[in-house]
């Protein structure tokens, strides 16, 4: 891992800022990452092959948060390496999991990942390093989580049956939107300034999505003109996740989607320009407008 004089220097004082009594100090993993706790809530650490569930915010080097990932179906979890284990994957994973065998419940984490140790990436380019803030949620023993794990999965089987089953049904409801949406008869549809439509067939309970956060979204598309569909998630059962606003997806997406909550069931009018373009892609004929039913799980 290559250090240069600006990135230690900006390393420090990052940490001279968020050290801020005896119990937040400075480490650094094996592999040589610096991390601080900067919230200790001194309960009982984490031992040699426990799970670690957690929340966290990825941040620039000016604090911007670049990715957040909170209340997620599924929250992140890793495994704090064994006795005399050599943590495996990307850097990041390697820090994140030799920080995690210092930690308990309740304690907030900050790695600073240089981004020279990080493959090369057009959007870091003027970055010295990123932030991994960690909140530590929960932690189970092996046996613990291998058990958790068998009952969640079991619950995604069921749940990826009911998507399924419910494609046929999907397919006739989008039909019948873009139907009356062509007669000019469909109800309630709202514009954004970028020239997208939408309309909320049903609002869900939860908060409105953010941009950065992550949301995963069931969703059935089509094309404007003849209403043939070209991808669908109900198909396979399971919804699709991306950060909103990060570039992840079609322009169109996080335009639509910034305009939904969580739990809402809703139908996208997509322009080309905010879709695949001139171009087009196989299965998108090109200036395609495109018609997106979206669930936001």
């Amino acid at each position: 891992m290559k250090y240069t004089h600006s990135i230690l220097a900006a390393i420090t004082s990052l940490f001279l800022v968020i050290s801020c009594g005896p119990s937040d100090k400075t480490q650094t993993t094996s592999s040589g990452f610096n991390y601080a706790i900067v919230h200790d809530a001194s309960g009982s650490k984490a031992n040699p092959g426990d799970f670690v569930y957690f929340e966290l915010d990825i941040k620039d080097d000016k604090g911007k948060i670049l990715q957040s990932v909170r209340d997620q179906p599924r929250m992140p979890v890793e495994q704090v390496p064994a006795e005399g284990e050599t943590p495996q994957g990307q850097n990041v994973q390697i820090a994140l999991k030799e920080a995690l065998g210092a930690v308990s419940v309740g304690d907030t984490v900050s790695i600073i990942i240089p981004t020279d140790s990080l493959p090369p990436s057009p959007a870091m380019k003027d970055m010295v390093y990123i932030e991994y803030l960690i909140d530590i949620k929960e932690i189970l023993s092996e046996e613990d989580y291998n058990a958790r794990l068998a009952k969640e999965n079991e619950e995604a089987q069921a749940k990826m049956a009911g998507a399924k089953a419910r494609e046929s049904e999907v397919a006739s409801m989008i039909a019948s939107t873009l139907d009356s949406y062509k007669k000019g008869t469909l109800k309630d549809i709202q514009k954004t300034p970028e020239g997208l439509e939408y309309v909320i067939h049903e609002k869900g309970s939860g908060p409105k999505l953010e941009h950065g956060k992550t949301l995963t979204a069931q969703y059935y598309g089509v094309l404007k003109s003849d209403g043939s569909m070209f991808d669908n998630s109900f198909s396979r059962g399971q919804g699709y996740p991306f950060a909103l606003g990060t570039g992840a997806v079609i322009q169109g997406w996080h335009v639509g989607f910034a305009n939904l909550s969580k739990g809402d069931k809703a139908t996208l009018f997509i322009p080309y320009a905010l879709a695949y373009g001139e171009a087009g892609r196989p299965g998108i004929p090109a200036k395609s407008d495109l018609v997106f039913y979206v669930e936001v799980e």
